[in-house]
């Protein structure tokens, strides 16, 4: 059995990829397979599409919500005869009712006939309507009973069946957060169902359906789902990596991952090219993930891997002490496993004479001195200096080294050759001779190759660079010298051996298939936490407790941030471990598992997948956090082990879920999530949540995210800031980002006066921020991969129409709007606080009964918010995006257009259009009126205050509010 996750933008090429393996099954297996696509249209489109580029016949293509009625058929759980008509209405109006709804309401009876629509004639397909309404069977048998029907009734148990499989092992919930033990399904394959599945636009999937698919082929067989991985739908926010997560502890086999991108110009490819990784014709990057349920069930799947592996094999680990774990481990259990550096000869013996010269010992023997000076002759090509204190300069030929390679036109064999003597050094780096080569050693490991490392070198020596290139392939290519030193290969070690070293000794090396261990530690640095979550007064305490739990040393240095060490170094570190490797396998134990957080870390940051990879501050941020959840004692949570229990693990159990990231970057549409806060009529939120959201979410978790204090976090000061530069920006008939960065120092210069700054210190950190902010949102204006999301963009087109069939124009910006699958989201942040939700419904128009007419019940009414409700409904038939900077209403009484702008602090334009006053709101009140009662219906900002369950660390949770949101999923809040 196997899985591939093809991944990719819309025009990469995953459903053409998809159909290729298809195609390499022989014709026995292909007409043992199926494809599986969005809906009804996109599988036949399919079908034809196999046929057109395969000249074959295509196999059964079905729709995911044909699925759960094709598999429970195929699985033999019938309920005997379709669902007639009446009883399907029965069916679509009781879900009305219990979703808040009004079977009279046009819109919603719509939306439900539609999901109705897609019932198959098999009474069983309406499984998977109820489950994704997270309809519970005994409210559903209670209603079936209720209504006296024999065909609600056989689907009530049915569905009660389907239900007890999933929820057997009581691990799997109605909303598909935890996918653990889908074994519980089916143990064995039931009859008739396809062996090979292929799923397109698997983004589209809910969590039950991944579920049914990984139940439904096991135990034999394959799977291979394309996803888009621009569109920001359930599928990206994690399924993914549940559906590998699930395979792969089930089935006991790697997962593989392909990462199609179909420019040529896109951030991966770019990195690919310059670390010098080849690339394939389609530029495919293909990466295997293996998750066991404990480090020595991975063990033994890594030993069989080797085992049956042809070519050569390494296993990369993350440090010295874990080397020698797996090394033993792989051992043990039969693997022939080789030194952990270079087999090398003659980098043994480089090694062992760069030794000899700078660990010069305190009471040095005469035949010491006679050795060492053997090895500088060996090394240099010449004597050594009579003066023993000159020893501590390195011998000549390391500089001419530096030179030749600064010779050669490629700057990936540049990196590559440096690489090597990188990793010589930091091999003896416990000796003197790493501080001895520290100044050469620091320039090639941090500048990597740049012109700086050919500066410092070529200050210090001048050598012809043929002396350098005779004496560099003297060193590399001398097959035996004097028997000084035993060569550590053994006779009777097999001609292939398996390999197990820590990543930075992987520099230059390259074999047929790769295993990175803990990849979370193995590509960061270990400790690498941002400072400002550990306060100096816990770090010895933080220090202390690493130290019990690594049985060894380690060092203070660790903790704080080492802006040297950048993310481009990470994947560079891994990029040229693994860049000549056919094979790599991503290997993780099964806590990990539970963190989806920790592979989707690794794919954001070690890659640049895609360019939403590059977010300002959180580099190794997520994948350090999830080390301390990992190795709290079993029982316990990390917050109750960490010693700094008012941070890290605090933020670390809101990351416990794959939504928790729709969440934190709600509100950031520069970040890379772009998701809106979008709160639906029966989203139950606390009153407090929705003043942090609507207050302004950037200020808050942009300033989290970016490491930033309690009192650093104030310098992000609201929306208003951002708002005013935009405004600025978009009137100019130019606009550059050159344009943009003057607009912003502009409004810096003088601040709005709601954005009041705490400090200068403060402002700096704001202009600094916001500076990143405005480039991202600059580069994504004209990017196709984003349509669909829209930010400061205009609603135009949308007219609405009063009793006297007078024609009102709406135009406007908002802050930020989200295309959705049944109409748009709009979104607009506030940046007062109101005290209540009641107070924020007053701002809301309402109808008067007595007289129709609109009215307001506060002075200072939301009429801003009013006109987004509105456009709200209407934007899902006819949406647009272009610039604009004003709220526009054509006004019946003067015949030409009144202007609210969207600024207090924006004046009215010249061409004389007025602004809109609390006078002039009387004379709208019909067209308010004619809307109000869908503004409520839509309760787009209404929510309803509750209670949450985070108490005890409430005052000291950063995510307290969001809890309270998540509470609603079912997501487990903070302890």
């Amino acid at each position: 059995m196997n899985l591939a996750i093809i991944t990719g933008g819309p025009t990469s090429g995953k459903t053409r990829t998809l159909i290729n393996h298809w195609m390499r099954l022989s014709p026995d297996e292909r007409r043992r397979s199926c494809f599986l696509t969005a809906n009804r249209a996109a599988a036949d489109q399919l079908a034809e599409r196999i046929e057109e580029q395969t000249g074959k016949t295509p196999p059964a293509c079905w729709s995911f919500a044909f699925l759960p009625s094709e598999i429970l058929r195929l699985s033999g759980w019938q309920t005997g005869r379709p669902m007639a008509e009446r009883e399907r209405g029965d069916l679509v109006s009781w879900l009305i009712r219990r979703a808040g709804g009004h079977s009279d309401s046009s819109g919603t009876l719509a939306k439900w006939s539609r999901y109705a629509d897609a019932v198959a004639p098999d009474a069983t397909a309406a499984i998977g309507l109820l489950q994704r309404h997270r309809v519970r069977p005994k409210d559903f048998t209670a209603f079936a009973n209720q209504s006296g029907c024999p065909v609600l009734s056989a689907l009530a148990d049915v569905y009660h069946r389907y239900s007890d499989a999933l929820r057997k092992s009581g691990t799997c919930d109605y909303d598909g957060r935890n996918l653990r033990a889908l074994d519980a399904v089916s143990t064995t394959r039931p009859p008739g169902l396809p062996e090979y599945w292929f799923v397109d636009e698997g983004q589209e999937l809910d969590a039950l359906q991944v579920a049914l698919i990984a139940a439904c082929a096991k135990p034999a067989g394959s799977l291979a789902v394309a996803v888009d991985s621009l569109r920001r739908t359930q599928m990206y926010r994690g399924a993914v990596l549940d559906a590998v997560s699930a395979f792969s502890r089930l089935l006991g086999d790697p997962v593989e991952i392909i990462r199609l991108h179909g420019s040529p110009d896109s951030p991966l490819r770019k990195s690919l090219r310059a670390f010098g990784m080849p690339e394939d014709d389609a530029g495919d990057v293909k990466l295997r993930f293996l998750l066991a349920p404990n480090t020595e069930t991975k063990d033994r799947r890594i030993a069989k891997l080797a085992l049956a592996s042809k070519g050569s094999f390494a296993v990369i680990t993350r440090s010295n002490a874990e080397t020698a774990r797996v090394q033993a481990s792989l051992r043990a259990l039969g693997v022939p496993v080789g030194s952990s550096l270079s087999s090398s000869p003659a980098a043994q013996r480089f090694i062992s004479d760069a030794l000899l010269i700078f660990s010069k010992a305190e009471e040095e023997t005469e035949e010491d001195h006679k050795r060492r000076v053997r090895a500088w002759a060996r090394l240099s090509g010449s004597p050594p200096p009579a003066d023993s204190s000159e020893w501590t300069t390195p011998p000549e030929n390391l500089a001419g080294w530096l030179e030749e390679v600064a010779q050669y036109p490629s700057l990936a064999e540049r990196i590559y050759r440096l690489e090597i003597l990188a990793g010589w050094f930091d091999s003896v780096s416990e000796t003197d001779l790493y501080s001895a080569m520290q100044a050469y050693g620091e320039a090639i490991r941090v500048i990597r190759g740049m012109e700086e490392a050919w500066r410092i070198a070529g200050n210090k020596v001048a050598m012809p660079a043929e002396d350098a290139l005779t004496r560099a392939r003297r060193i590399l290519d001398a097959a035996s010298f004097p028997e000084e030193t035993e060569s550590p290969e053994d006779e009777n070690t097999p001609e292939r051996l398996v390999e197990v070293l820590p990543a930075q000794h992987t520099t230059g090396r390259h074999w047929d298939t790769v295993v990175v261990t803990e990849l979370q530690d193995a590509a960061f640095p270990q400790y690498a936490v941002p400072s400002p979550f550990i306060p100096p007064e816990d770090a010895e305490a933080l220090r202390e407790w690493l130290e019990k739990r690594e049985g060894g040393k380690v060092a203070l240095g660790r903790f704080e941030r080492r802006p040297e060490i950048t993310r481009e170094e990470e994947r560079r570190l891994f990029l040229t471990a693994v860049s000549r490797a056919p094979e790599v396998i991503l290997a993780w134990h099964a806590v990990e598992t539970d963190h989806p957080t920790a592979p989707s870390a690794f794919l954001h940051h070690l890659l640049p997948l895609d360019a939403l990879a590059e977010r300002p501050g959180t580099a190794g941020w997520r994948c350090v956090l999830n080390d301390y959840v990992k190795t709290a004692p079993e029982g316990q949570d990390g917050c109750d082990d960490c010693p700094v229990a008012d941070c890290v693990c605090q933020i670390e159990s809101s990351w416990k879920s794959p939504e928790m990231r729709r969440f934190v970057y709600t509100g950031k549409p520069f970040e890379e999530s772009g998701h809106p806060v979008v709160l639906p009529a029966d989203y139950k939120i606390s009153a407090s949540s929705l003043n942090t959201w609507l207050q302004c979410p950037r200020r808050f978790f942009l300033g989290r995210v970016a490491g930033l204090g309690d009192e650093e976090n104030d310098a992000l000061t609201q929306g208003t800031v951002l708002h005013k530069i935009l405004a600025l920006w978009h009137a100019d008939r130019n606009r550059t980002l050159e344009s943009l960065y003057k607009r912003m120092e502009q409004v810096f210069a003088e601040p709005p006066e709601s954005a009041r700054f705490s400090s200068e210190a403060a402002k700096a950190i704001s202009f600094r921020l916001m500076r990143i902010a405005l480039q991202q949102y600059f580069q994504r204006l004209d990017d196709p991969n984003f349509k669909g999301l829209w930010i400061e963009a205009r609603l135009d087109d949308v007219a609405f129409a009063d009793e006297s069939k007078q024609s009102h124009t709406f135009a406007g910006k908002i802050d930020l709007a989200r295309q959705e699958q049944d109409g748009l989201t709009v979104i607009d942040f506030k940046s007062g606080k109101p005290s209540s939700a009641n107070e924020l419904r007053k701002k809301l128009p309402f109808v008067d009964p007595e007289t129709g007419e609109c009215r307001f019940e506060v002075d200072d009414p939301d009429v801003q918010l009013a006109l987004y409700a509105c456009a709200a409904m209407q934007m899902g038939r006819k949406p647009t995006a272009v610039g604009h900077d004003y709220i526009t209403i054509s006004d019946p009484r003067k015949g030409k257009p009144v202007v609210l702008p969207i600024d207090e602090d924006t004046e009215p334009s010249e061409s004389g259009e007025s602004r809109l006053t609390t006078k002039d709101l009387e004379e709208f009140g019909r067209f308010f009126g004619s809307q109000a009662g869908n503004i409520k219906k839509t309760t787009l900002f209404t929510p309803e205050p509750r209670t949450g369950e985070c108490t005890a660390y409430r005052d000291k949770c950063p995510f307290a509010d969001v809890c309270d949101a998540l509470a609603r999923e079912a997501i487990e809040p903070c302890p």
